[in-house]
């Protein structure tokens, strides 16, 4: 097994927590730097995600400028760790790419 196939395998799951639970279980692939790339990788993957979705862009957009979290007691990294204690990375992300996008003229 090696990171390529693994990450094939970890991209091909329809669900966020057996994506999760299949990297945890393969960890030692893991890039050395992750730690510190984790967060601009996500957001060139929300990037891609809402560039390639029109209809999700626009429900970003219809956020306007309320407070986003991913509201979960599962994740207190990218989540809000389900009671505010977490960092809210996710969301944080989704509102930095919003306002990036919410000045851009409709085409």
């Amino acid at each position: 097994i090696n990171a390529e196939y693994m990450g094939g395998q970890i991209q091909q799951q329809t669900r966020p927590r057996e994506a999760v639970k299949l990297a945890g279980l393969n960890h030692f692939l893991e890039r050395p730097d992750w730690l510190q790339v984790r967060e601009d990788v996500m957001f060139k993957a929300l990037t891609a995600k809402f560039s390639a979705h029109p209809a999700l862009l626009d429900m970003l957009l219809e956020t306007k400028d309320a407070f986003l979290a991913q509201h979960t007691s599962d994740d207190k990294y990218w989540g809000d760790g389900g009671d505010g204690s977490g960092f809210n990375k996710l969301g944080h992300l989704l509102m930095r790419l919003r306002d990036g996008l919410k000045d851009l003229p409709n085409e």
